[in-house]
């Protein structure tokens, strides 16, 4: 199952982490920190460039934003 995620924070990297851990799905992500990319890469994640790529490339998406605002942001673009 291919999983992704937008949110790669206090929430959503401790679930990344785990999920990469046990090598059981495809998990891809669409970050803008240098940091959260780097991290995620170096455990196995698969950096996606857009949202957009992210919707058509996996079968479930996982989104750990704070508030609406955030995810009105991340969704206009």
């Amino acid at each position: 199952m291919k999983l992704g995620f937008l949110g790669l924070g206090m929430m959503g990297m401790p679930i990344v982490e785990n999920i990469l851990a046990k090598g059981e799905s495809e998990l891809y992500f669409f970050a803008r920190r240098a940091e959260v990319i780097q991290k995620t890469n170096a455990l196995g994640g698969k950096q996606v460039k857009s949202l957009k790529e992210l919707g058509k490339t996996c079968d479930i998406i996982f989104v750990f934003l704070e508030t609406m605002a955030s995810y009105q942001k991340w969704n206009m673009e």
